[in-house]
């Protein structure tokens, strides 16, 4: 157990959730030299993900802003239908994972999600099940890397920044978190948190 640490936040798709393709964004639908690194670069810093993440627009402006913003030749109803669906299902032993840290710390999600997925993501995959606390963007109106954003978690949570650890995989998001005063690691899929717990001795 690690002493400094009271709480552990976890980010969701990319981290305890598989997402389909990779990114929000197909890569076939993007120029051949994008990687998924960029790829996902541009989705936290485009307006559309940014409004919709928040819940201050619609799934349908929401898909034309996406289309219009990123020079897709796909129709917003084709995105949709892609979008709708990107939570693939929760990585083998993240569940085992998120309650062996359980056991001694609070735990929270922190993600950038929307009505289309997070439903699915607490009642159907039954992460609701397995964390003290949820955090999100739609919900709280705010979004990462938004410095507001990890502000609205500490004080919810009410604790010191220092005793919070954020796992994130995306490291524009981890780079913010850091500012904020967290403890926070750049991890992608379960096994690389896996490995992160186990060094930092939180199960």
């Amino acid at each position: 157990m690690n002493a400094s640490i009271t709480h552990v936040v976890f980010d969701l798709g990319g981290v305890i959730v598989k997402l389909r393709g990779g990114t929000p964004i197909p890569l076939e639908w993007l120029p051949d030299n994008v990687t998924p690194e960029a790829a996902w670069h541009s989705w936290l810093t485009s307006e559309g993900p940014k409004l919709f993440e928040s819940g201050k627009i619609g799934q349908v402006e929401f898909s034309e802003r996406v289309v219009r913003e990123f020079n897709f030749s796909a129709k917003p109803s084709e995105f949709l239908q892609h979008y709708r669906v990107l939570p693939e299902a929760v990585y083998e032993g993240a569940k085992d994972l998120l309650a062996r840290v359980g056991e001694n710390y609070t735990t929270a999600c922190f993600s950038n999600t929307n009505e289309l997925h997070w439903e699915r993501l607490m009642q159907e995959m039954d992460l609701a099940s397995y964390l003290d606390h949820q955090f999100a963007s739609h919900l709280i109106g705010k979004v990462k890397p938004d410095e507001d954003s990890y502000q609205h978690v500490i004080n919810e949570l009410a604790v010191t920044p220092s005793s919070i650890v954020f796992f994130d995989d995306n490291l524009i998001n981890v780079e913010a978190a850091r500012r904020s005063g967290m403890q926070a690691y750049h991890v992608i899929g379960v096994e690389a948190l896996a490995s992160a717990v186990s060094e930092l001795e939180l199960a």
